[in-house]
């Protein structure tokens, strides 16, 4: 019962991928920053960054995602510090 019911909880007994909450959820956005994130979680982007003197561009890098994620945080719908208000 626990199997069937974990079933129709991810969308899985539907037995189609485009009943799975989850892809309804992905934006191209969305997409590309999990893209980044996999190549950037790779061995071969340490090997090209010890190759390259990085410098100030490095620290300007940061800066920028940083503003970048803050912008996208301050832009979402989704709002994590409603609930201290109760």
């Amino acid at each position: 019962g626990a199997m069937t019911y974990l079933g129709y909880m991810f969308g899985l007994k539907e037995g189609v991928l485009g009943n799975i909450e989850i892809f309804r959820q992905l934006t191209p956005q969305c997409i590309l920053f999990m893209v980044l994130s996999v190549i950037a979680s790779t061995p071969v982007v340490r090997k090209i960054s010890s190759r390259i003197k990085w410098g100030w561009i490095k620290d300007a890098a940061v800066i920028v995602i940083f503003f970048v994620a803050v912008c996208y945080m301050v832009a979402s719908d989704y709002n994590p510090f409603i609930y201290f208000r109760f």
